[in-house]
């Protein structure tokens, strides 16, 4: 039987957290049924999967969502990638602004909502900081040895924020969860011992069946 220690709560009694990649982010907007490419479509499937209950805990209050300024921009880009590269998946300009709108909207915190006394804050964006930084570093060596070759500053960067989070603010991995569809990324991540609790919606294990449980 599947352990809690695997699992996210689907009702949270308290507030819990989501650090999340920009692949995850951008999945939430594309529409499987556009493309033929089976790596798209499970990618997509299994993102909006766990974007349901993500959404509806959000729509409770339930849950917050961190996401590091690098990756809100690379969210960005892969978005025109998508939409310049010819992808299927976005095929107009006019498709292409009104998708990169639906994301900046979501993540946008108004100044009129900013000075409400009661405000509701379902994403809260990572500022790129020294500490940051600086906690890269301690990557490198598990990065190297266990085939990460190839990943990018950015995805130490995940790494090190979700390290940052746990070491000056006290999330714990009872209410902090990173949620990356990069397979390298993944496995280095779940490698370590000190980091968030890590899913990727992808992978069989991390079935959002498997992984959401009632408290």
């Amino acid at each position: 039987m599947r352990t809690a220690r695997r699992c996210i709560p689907k009702a949270p009694k308290n507030s819990i957290w989501y650090l999340i990649d920009a692949c995850f982010l951008v999945n939430k907007y594309l529409d499987e049924t556009r493309t033929k490419d089976q790596g798209e479509i499970d990618s997509i499937s299994a993102a909006k999967q766990y974007w349901k209950i993500i959404d509806q805990q959000l729509s409770k209050g339930q849950c917050k969502i961190f996401i590091l300024d690098v990756c809100i921009a690379e969210a960005f880009k892969v978005l025109a990638k998508k939409r310049y590269q010819k992808s299927t998946l976005i095929k107009s300009a006019v498709e292409y602004n009104r998708t990169c709108a639906k994301m900046s909207e979501e993540l946008r915190l108004t100044t009129k909502e900013a000075k409400r006394q009661i405000r509701t804050i379902r994403y809260h964006d990572i500022q790129t900081c020294r500490d940051i930084i600086l906690g890269i570093d301690r990557f490198f060596e598990a990065t190297y040895k266990r085939g990460g070759a190839g990943l990018g500053t950015v995805d130490l960067m995940l790494l090190s924020t979700g390290k940052y989070l746990m070491d000056f603010y006290g999330f714990t991995k009872a209410d902090l969860f990173l949620i990356t569809q990069d397979k390298v990324l993944y496995k280095i991540a779940r490698s370590l011992n000190d980091l968030p609790k890590t899913f990727n919606p992808q992978e069989a294990k991390d079935n959002y069946k498997k992984v959401f449980i009632s408290a």
